[in-house]
């Protein structure tokens, strides 16, 4: 027995987390969240009527849920925690919905492969998705449906993160900024909003490339930002940009892969052109955080099978051996890294 009631709990969200899941995804399919945002106070019997669940399954995600500390019962009846107001109603503006079904339609039965990922060194959970292709990004292109729920998740968590780069990076200097692997144009479209004399350009696979022109005709910014399908790996950069952004894309890959992107971007800019990496990064002296623990486990049995969250100071001796001068590091909350290099 565990006498520590600390330990004890820890213990039951690590051995239950697969459950715990679960039960949130389940609550979030029958709305629950979204309805006790619009109607606080609802009996057991009131949701039920209201959801048209049977009581004895309702009473089990009620109970997972408030353990959880996602819902509360009071009197009369129950309510929204603040994350569940917050984050799981789809009347919220915060909420993260897309991220939860992206975890469970895309990342959760192939982290049942883990243990095999980690013996062989390889993606063993991308057989979960049928097709041609060593990483998930080539079989999504094969499907259309599954390939936006991973980018609505992108365009998600793309949004706040893209307000640390700009509190970070100033990029009003700036003519002309080559989003390398942006997505769906997300990020991209944000700088130019902010910046409006910039111009960009966006290189993705062709059928991400499809999905950027839709974002970025959404946002009315046909005239300034571009996208240029290709291989960021084979095909030529475009040579007339000054600046290099690599966004959530050098976790996906090796540090050779990145090393030689890096060198790519270099040599494309002239003198003068700065390179920045904003992405997830672990701790330095490699002990955390939580959430690049639980990214880098995808990176290696499902996306790739070659990346994780690396450490700031490996973004940065990548960004050096590549060539760039002046690298410089800053941390961002709660478990990003902004680093920029400059080509002299």
């Amino acid at each position: 027995m565990i006498d520590d009631d600390v330990t004890a709990e820890r213990l039951e969200l690590i051995l239950g987390g697969h459950v715990f899941f679960q039960t949130l995804r389940a609550a979030i399919d029958i709305d629950l969240f979204t309805l006790l945002a619009r109607t606080p106070g609802l009996s057991l019997a009131g949701l039920g009527q209201a959801t048209g669940v049977a009581e004895a399954p309702l009473r089990i995600l009620l109970l997972g849920c408030t353990a959880l500390g996602l819902i509360e019962r009071g009197d009369p009846g129950y309510y929204n925690g603040s994350l569940g107001e917050k984050l799981f109603s789809r009347d919220s503006s915060d909420n993260i919905i897309p991220t939860v079904e992206f975890q469970h339609k895309l990342v959760y039965r192939p982290m049942f492969h883990l243990a095999e990922s980690v013996r062989e060194n390889r993606n063993v959970g991308l057989s979960e998705f049928p097709g041609l292709g060593a990483t998930l990004y080539e079989r999504l292109a094969l499907q259309p449906d599954l390939q936006r729920v991973f980018h609505k998740s992108l365009e998600t968590t793309s949004s706040s993160n893209v307000e640390q780069l700009l509190a970070n990076v100033d990029f009003g200097a700036t003519r002309h900024v080559v989003d390398v692997g942006g997505g769906n144009g997300t990020a991209l479209c944000a700088l130019a909003n902010r910046y409006p004399g910039l111009r960009g350009t966006l290189v993705e696979t062709q059928s991400v490339c499809e999905l950027a022109r839709e974002r970025i005709a959404r946002a009315g910014l046909t005239d300034r930002l571009r996208v240029c399908p290709g291989d960021c790996f084979q095909d030529p950069f475009p040579e007339d940009a000054d600046c290099f952004l690599f966004m959530h894309f050098l976790t996906i890959w090796s540090g050779e892969q990145n090393l030689g992107v890096l060198r790519k971007a270099f040599a494309a800019m002239a003198n003068g052109g700065v390179a920045i990496v904003f992405d997830g990064a672990q701790s330095n002296d490699q002990r955390g955080p939580l959430r690049a623990a639980r990214w880098s486990p995808y990176f290696l049995a499902l996306s790739s099978g070659q990346g994780m969250f690396y450490t700031a100071d490996e973004y940065a001796g990548w960004m050096r051996q590549a060539g760039f001068m002046d690298v410089r590091q800053v941390f961002t909350a709660p478990d990003h890294a902004v680093i920029t290099g400059r080509r002299s």
